[in-house]
């Protein structure tokens, strides 16, 4: 149905914030799922296509089969388009309103308002930011008078008023980044190989503390605003995670420069460049060091010490990241990619040329939107595997095209065997790249932020997608002469494949207690962080022999004060969104 169709028979009863535009309306009828088994029991229907569902957060993994099982639309009452969910609605095509604030439904236990289920719901987003729900005229839904009193257009600022402007003041994007470049009293924020030979001195210390603290919060502020996944506790076992790794990490970043050496660790940061599947990737190697700084904000929030303790690792640990940085961009330009205009077009040209050899002419309707399921259920996968954070998932480019156009490469890790619970995912291939092309010539602003993630403007850019290359990656050893070029068949199963993986995969994560997931979650930003650079730099089994997974003690240090009642959303939007735990030395 149209907007226009639907205008005379229909009244507003919610607006949020569109995801993605399209000028058809959703229409089915609602559905309210508020816990893992609600989803469970949803899939388990013969009409899940039907449904729009109706939930609370905006993080993906929460509605894995939901999306998996196919559903007309999402609305969310928390959220951001940036968000994981936001993410994957995109891929999969899905219209999704977030933030949604209903004037009219049912009040539930903890005050919101939601329309009853089977209720007839129209998504109209075919405006941006301020997208639309509606009902028909003669639905008997309950009004709410203050609920109206308050409502406002939606924006995609709707974020926590104190962590839409970093603390200092600066804003996000070019603008901010040239703001932070001006207030940097040193040049380590440009890879000289002379500074990559030596230690970090305390004014260049300082200076990345500084521009971390803003990296961060232009990276990840969107997230923060994703609200309760329902599913994965994810801001405990991310303060958790990042804990662990300023207490261990600068252990072992010491072995692996010990047993390499610096041009060792540059020949490993190349590793980005030359290969595809990989997790030495911009996400990684950011994530290398940054985090660790993060952690050591932790325990100083925590009271576990000052801010003199180990200043000398915090040290070590920029070092590590820069030189991986430097082997990543081949050049002593700058160390982050929000000071390369947002772009890492890092892979060498034999790549871009065999990609351009052997990309598939998408010529229909039908095959877009079977190259875009695939992309879904690949990307809620890996989402899901890596306990809904984007560690399993990593783009770069924009790469120029010679006639005009451009590509985007993305790589999706579906079983890294690291994981314990990856033995439900243990037929699918460690990786697939997949490679795209947009050469239609529609002007779409690209924005590839530091942890390897590409948003677009518009945001549904896959409507522009002209063609692909798809390649598998068996293992994670699997060289890169053994790569699976995939065919149209080859695509399909593989999505089929995946989809039911994840599928398995969903209810085993539900059925865990709060601590194990939340250890489990921990674990993956642990071992993700540094496992990749080590296993390059052939140090792992090194690590592996020195207790790497040695962790209960460290886990136990700081687990019951991290999972007090409040505490994770009391220390997550001021040391995420605000630089409060990057404390100069």
């Amino acid at each position: 149905m149209s907007i226009d169709e639907g205008a005379a028979t229909l009244q507003e009863i919610g607006a949020g914030i569109t995801v993605f535009v399209d000028t058809e309306l959703a229409v089915g009828p609602s559905i309210w799922l508020g816990s893992p088994e609600a989803v469970i029991e949803f899939v388990n229907r013969e009409d899940t296509a039907d449904f729009i569902v109706v939930a609370r957060g905006g993080t993906t993994t929460f509605l894995t089969p939901a999306l998996v099982a196919g559903i007309k639309g999402i609305i969310t009452l928390q959220g951001a388009p940036t968000s994981h969910l936001g993410i994957i609605s995109r891929e999969y095509g899905i219209p999704c309103l977030m933030s949604v604030g209903f004037t009219s439904g049912n009040v539930n236990e903890r005050g919101e308002i939601i329309p009853p289920d089977g209720t007839i719901l129209s998504l109209d987003i075919s405006t941006t930011p301020r997208g639309r729900v509606m009902a028909p005229q003669d639905a008997n839904l309950t009004q709410h008078t203050q609920a109206l009193a308050d409502a406002a257009p939606a924006s995609e600022n709707d974020a926590p008023a104190d962590i839409l402007r970093f603390a200092n003041g600066v804003q996000g994007g070019s603008v901010g980044e040239k703001i932070m470049q001006s207030r940097m009293q040193t040049e380590v924020l440009t890879l000289s190989d002379e500074s990559l030979n030596r230690d970090l001195s305390t004014a260049e210390v300082n200076d990345l503390l500084d521009y971390y603290g803003w990296n961060v919060w232009d990276i990840l502020v969107a997230r923060i605003s994703e609200g309760e996944s329902g599913l994965i506790p994810r801001q405990e076992y991310e303060l958790l995670g990042v804990y662990m790794q300023w207490r261990l990490h600068p252990r072992w970043h010491r072995m692996i420069t010990e047993s390499v050496g610096v041009d060792g660790l540059r020949e490993v940061g190349s590793v980005a460049r030359k290969e595809i599947g990989t997790k030495v990737n911009p996400l990684h190697i950011w994530s290398s060091g940054v985090p660790t700084a993060l952690g050591r904000g932790i325990a100083i929030a925590l009271g576990k010490h000052d801010t003199s303790y180990r200043t000398e690792d915090l040290s070590a640990a920029m070092q590590f990241t820069r030189r991986l940085y430097r082997g990543m961009w081949a050049d002593q330009g700058a160390m982050f990619t929000a000071s390369r205009n947002y772009t890492a077009a890092i892979l060498e040209n034999h790549w871009l040329e065999r990609f351009q050899a052997e990309k598939t002419v998408i010529t229909d309707r039908d095959q877009r939107r079977m190259f875009q399921k695939f992309n879904g259920g690949t990307g809620i996968t890996s989402f899901l595997l890596h306990f809904d954070n984007r560690c399993g998932v990593a783009d770069s480019g924009p790469y120029p095209l010679p006639g005009g156009g451009w590509m985007l490469v993305r790589d999706h890790v579906l079983n890294d065997t690291e994981y314990p619970w990856a033995t439900h995912v243990s037929d699918l291939p460690y990786a697939v790249t997949s490679v795209m092309f947009f050469e239609s010539g529609e002007e779409i602003e690209k924005t590839l932020v530091d942890i390897g993630t590409m948003f677009t403007t518009p945001a549904n850019y896959l409507k522009g997608l002209t063609g692909y290359a798809v390649y598998l990656k068996a293992t994670e050893q699997t060289p890169m002469s053994d790569l699976v070029l995939l065919d149209e068949a080859g695509l399909v199963s593989l999505t089929q494949s995946a989809e039911a993986a994840a599928s398995r995969l969903y209810p085993q994560i539900a059925a865990m207690t709060e601590r194990d997931k939340i250890l489990a979650g921990a674990r993956v930003y642990y071992t993700d962080f540094i496992a990749p650079i080590a296993k390059a730099a052939g140090t792992w089994d090194a690590l592996l022999a020195e207790g790497f997974y040695d962790l209960a003690g460290v886990a136990d240090e700081v687990y019951d004060q991290i999972t007090a009642p409040g505490k994770a959303m009391e220390l997550l939007p001021p040391h995420w969104g605000g630089g409060a735990g990057l404390h100069r030395i």
